[in-house]
């Protein structure tokens, strides 16, 4: 058995649908709109305010924020007027949005999947690079108006950071783990990149 990851999954975190996946195929993998202003996938007809509680309505909302076994815990992800919000205090920042199911949501799911621990299959992790990727958000208005964002890098939804986690399980692991970055790509372009493409056929049809 083994694994093609294409890192389309969302926001910071990268790969964690596709290890729950290994360990349940029975599970539905999905993305994660923001949880604060919500997410119209850039439909200008459709305002994010609108459809956020929708949005927040699904597991993955909450399951797929920032981990402390890539990111520090100590990284401020979002800065308010009032508090600054790290990866040690999602429990205060989902109250303040009005949110306090999603601390619940996140308790019952963050324990679904241990990234610190290798999937156990031949692993092929392919990424976009160079794209500027949000990181953070600084609000003067909290939690009803767009922020500022902070860019990192990576493909425009996936964080390198985040991405490049796949990296940490060489060594871990008697399989394979092969990494392709894809430079410039963004997180849908990767999937037509002739690269992609490329990579795809030698790892099915071989050389």
């Amino acid at each position: 058995m083994g694994c093609l990851c294409l890192y389309r999954s969302t926001l910071l975190t990268g790969g964690l649908l596709f290890l729950l996946m290994l360990a349940d195929p029975a599970f539905p993998a999905g993305s994660r709109p923001p949880v604060v202003l919500g997410d119209n996938n850039r439909i200008p007809v459709i305002r994010s305010l609108k459809i956020r509680a929708q949005q927040r309505s699904a597991v993955s909302t909450t399951w797929l924020l920032p981990y402390s076994y890539t990111w520090s815990p100590q990284k401020v992800f979002v800065r308010t007027p009032k508090a600054n919000y790290t990866l040690q205090d999602y429990r205060q920042f989902f109250q303040d949005i009005g949110f306090k199911d999603g601390w619940s949501m996140r308790q019952d799911t963050e324990g679904l999947v241990e990234a610190t621990v290798p999937p156990g299959v031949r692993l092929h992790c392919l990424y976009g690079t160079g794209v500027p990727t949000p990181e953070s958000f600084d609000y003067e208005s909290f939690p009803d108006r767009d922020p500022k964002i902070h860019y990192g890098t990576g493909d425009g939804t996936v964080n390198l950071q985040s991405a490049l986690h796949c990296h940490t399980w060489r060594g871990l692991q008697k399989q394979e783990v092969s990494l392709q970055a894809l430079p410039g790509n963004e997180h849908i372009a990767m999937l037509a990149n002739t690269t992609t493409l490329a990579y795809l056929k030698r790892v099915l049809l071989g050389p």
